[in-house]
């Protein structure tokens, strides 16, 4: 497997868990949500750093995860209708690590991509002398970020954005 198909194994289950996320709630199940997930990395274009969709990464490379949330309950003949309570959810797989960079701040976070608290992670950490100190989680430990979208109005969309950094070692385990 070459590292560019390697980058699509990780965006598909990444699209299906923040899918699963929105139908917990029933708005995918009725098609009133939209979501599509997008991997970019900075280019240079006219002497300005701009961000353009990827599907190809060197190891030690910074990219963006962007998940665009559409609401789509106009469609069809239905009655439009505003999406509330909608939480997104992105997994970040262990081939990646995330920089610590995001668009917003997620509300919560996990080390094990099932038990979520609030963002920024701080971990009790027992010190040699046996008292406990209060320290943040590394960023290379957060596997997933959930985030509590605001109100999607009716054909509105809104998104969310995760910079992540590809490990060093994926390339050797993705040319297997």
């Amino acid at each position: 497997m070459n590292l560019h198909n390697t980058l699509l194994a990780f965006t598909r289950p990444l699209l299906a868990l923040s899918l699963l996320t929105a139908s917990s709630i029933g708005y995918a199940q009725n098609n009133d949500l939209s979501v599509k997930l997008t991997l970019e990395r900075a280019s240079i274009v006219d002497g300005v750093q701009v961000m353009v969709p990827t599907e190809r990464a060197a190891p030690g490379e910074t990219l963006q995860y962007v998940v665009t949330y559409e609401n789509t309950s106009h469609t069809a003949g239905r009655t439009p209708r505003a999406l509330t309570g909608v939480t997104a959810t992105l997994p970040i797989p262990v081939e990646m690590v995330f920089t610590g960079t995001s668009n917003p701040n997620p509300n919560t976070a996990s080390l094990d991509g099932k038990a979520f608290v609030a963002y920024p992670i701080i971990k009790m950490v027992k010190q040699v002398d046996g008292s406990v100190k209060s320290t943040p989680a590394d960023w290379a430990e957060y596997r997933a970020l959930r985030w509590t979208l605001p109100e999607i109005a009716s054909r509105k969309t809104t998104q969310v954005s995760a910079s992540v950094q590809l490990n060093q070692g994926a390339t050797s385990s993705a040319s297997k």
